[in-house]
């Protein structure tokens, strides 16, 4: 069951909800719904929560008790400008507490800045890879998940062949869209990255780069080409090494 299942149960013991999203606003339901917001204060590591309807305040919620009932952990929470409206917007990574999900893809929310609070924007199963490999060792040496420049934005960085993977997603049309997808990686006798930047929701352009560290003046290679990428780019079900692998195979640069 989804993050999002579970805190609907976890407060459907005590009082009806409606969940609305900001991919869901349609003109001919906006009288029947009542949008749900999400309280907190300003500080991105206030974990403190209570939930609001936009007319009143219905009960007290805490999300760490919310994290301790369903065994999560609270892994990331920054706060940002997400959808321009000069209301603060937060990202959450959450890890559920077991030995077999520390080897899945994590849970990520979006959540966009209302007046009294905060609304369920998004939320992905796949846009965040697990923290470990099947060895028992962590996927990536250093992982940072932040709200900049109006982007919601991964920055994974590993010494070993996982290399250095960023990607951020922009607030475009009502959703979260792909805006960039960066990958490096450090091989034996030469360098490669691609960086995909988006024009549509699965077209843009691939900038290569590949560096000969087999010679002593390292000579490089750089091309740039249209691409569209028959990979999924939703944030809602997002998979970067699916994308980065398929900008490889149709690289234009050979070794």
């Amino acid at each position: 069951m989804s993050v999002i299942n579970n805190l609907i149960c976890y407060l459907l013991v005590s009082l009806p909800l409606y969940m609305s999203t900001c991919r869901q606003h349609k003109a001919s339901d906006t009288t029947e719904k009542k949008a749900e917001v999400l309280s907190t204060s300003p500080d991105a590591n206030d974990t403190s929560v209570s939930i609001h309807h936009t007319d009143d305040l219905i009960s007290d919620f805490n999300l760490n008790r919310f994290l301790e009932k369903y065994n999560y952990q609270l892994q990331y929470i920054d706060s940002g400008y997400i959808n321009q409206d000069n209301l603060k917007d937060k990202v959450l990574v959450l890890q559920e507490n077991s030995d077999e999900d520390k080897y899945l893809p994590r849970e990520v929310i979006i959540l966009l800045g209302e007046t009294n609070g905060f609304s369920i924007c998004s939320e992905s199963k796949t846009v965040m890879p697990a923290e470990y490999i099947n060895d028992g060792y962590k996927q990536f040496d250093t992982e940072d998940v932040k709200i900049e420049d109006g982007k919601v934005v991964f920055d994974l960085y590993a010494i070993g062949p996982n290399g250095h993977i960023y990607f951020d997603f922009i607030f475009k049309d009502g959703r979260m869209a792909l805006h960039e997808l960066t990958g490096y990686f450090m091989g034996a006798g030469s360098h490669s990255s691609f960086t995909y930047l988006a024009t549509t929701e699965n077209q843009g352009t691939v900038a290569e780069t590949l560096i000969n560290t087999m010679e002593e003046d390292m000579p490089s290679k750089r091309a740039t080409r249209p691409v569209t990428l028959k990979s999924i780019t939703s944030f809602e079900h997002f998979k970067y090494d699916e994308c980065i692998q398929e900008m490889m195979q149709q690289s234009s640069l050979d070794e």
